[in-house]
């Protein structure tokens, strides 16, 4: 419907000044400050794909929206764990140190990033020296295989924060996620493209053509009322967290 691409625009036009390029981080006291920049990491990624949806919204490529929603969601998923998980000051700065690490890995394989290679291992070593403990359990679980920061899988974080959207029935706000998040990876995988953009029962003499397939709600609809759902819930987590540093 359009008011669902409406009201997506005008959240979009909300946030987007805590968001946009040259915006100072939002100021805060003491060591939440590293909170805050991971926080503010985390939303304008969310905002960016929220943007790409409402930007593909009735265009011919608007199919592609269900990866930005899938993307979308796991930037959500990742804010309400650094949150509403633990210690926050710990997560955000397991997030940073676990980026290094990531980065790292990538530049030894290649000879010529050596300058980069060395500057990396030197923030790491003061990383190390600010806050050892954080430090050592990201080592750790870098070392059993996890591939993100949290130490657990994506559909375990997008599991936790739908708990967190249905408070009154958990049970039910993991089925609706595990389900969810399934047929965004479909999406981002091509798993059903054969079957939504392939269309076997139109064009001459039964001949295949390229026709999007489509349900009781198109993707426009669908897609721009999911991304103002979550984009407004990703605003809630940090206005909550620190209603004094995202005021606008």
């Amino acid at each position: 419907m359009p008011e669902d691409r409406e009201d997506l625009g005008k959240l979009l036009a909300w946030i987007e000044p805590v968001v946009a390029w040259d915006t100072p981080i939002p100021k805060v006291e003491g060591e939440d400050q590293d909170v805050v920049t991971a926080a503010t990491a985390l939303l304008r990624s969310a905002f960016i794909q929220a943007r790409a949806v409402h930007l593909l919204h009735g265009s011919p490529a608007r199919e592609a929206g269900g990866v930005n929603c899938r993307s979308l969601l796991e930037a959500f998923a990742e804010l309400h764990w650094l949150l509403r998980r633990s210690d926050r000051l710990r997560n955000s700065r397991k997030m940073f140190i676990f980026a290094h690490f990531e980065l790292e890995s990538q530049l030894r394989t290649d000879p010529a990033s050596s300058e980069e290679l060395q500057r990396t291992q030197a923030a790491m070593a003061r990383l190390q020296g600010i806050d050892p403990d954080a430090y050592a359990e990201v080592q750790q679980q870098v070392g059993r295989g996890a591939q993100y920061w949290t130490g657990v899988g994506r559909l375990e974080m997008i599991r936790a924060c739908f708990e967190w959207i249905h408070d009154r029935d958990p049970k039910q706000g993991r089925a609706l996620a595990a389900q969810g998040y399934k047929l965004f990876s479909w999406e981002d995988h091509h798993v059903m493209a054969i079957l939504s953009m392939i269309d076997l029962s139109r064009g001459e003499a039964g001949h295949p053509t390229i026709q999007l397939v489509r349900g009781p709600e198109g993707p426009d609809d669908f897609n721009s009322g999911f991304a103002a759902r979550v984009l407004a819930s990703c605003w809630e987590l940090v206005s909550q967290a620190f209603p004094s540093a995202f005021l606008l």
